[in-house]
């Protein structure tokens, strides 16, 4: 999952602006995702969410959950603000076996 836009708001608002960004979404995701669920920073504005569930339909509805989560707006540097996300989905071993 990528967040789209975040080095705009890195650039325009400062990296103390961002890292706030950033955990506001963490949480965001969290809320989105089950207990069982592994939520981890993959690398500056994207993370990734590791799922045991039985098909992609529901991976898909999870999917969904979050960018819903993401419409959400967000107060940031005075500032509100609504955030998007480009999410993949990959299914093991449908979609590799590695």
């Amino acid at each position: 999952m990528d967040i789209d836009h975040f080095k705009r708001i890195n650039d325009s608002l400062g990296h103390d602006a961002g890292d706030e960004l950033l955990k506001v979404i963490a949480e965001r995701i969290r809320s989105a995702t089950r207990v069982q669920d592994v939520v981890a920073r993959f690398g500056g504005d994207e993370f990734c969410i590791l799922l045991s569930i039985p098909d992609y339909e529901e991976a898909r509805h999870l999917a969904h959950r979050v960018m819903h989560k993401m419409k959400e707006p967000i107060a940031l540097a005075g500032r509100r603000m609504v955030m998007t996300t480009s999410i993949g989905i990959a299914v093991f071993p449908r979609d590799g076996s590695t």
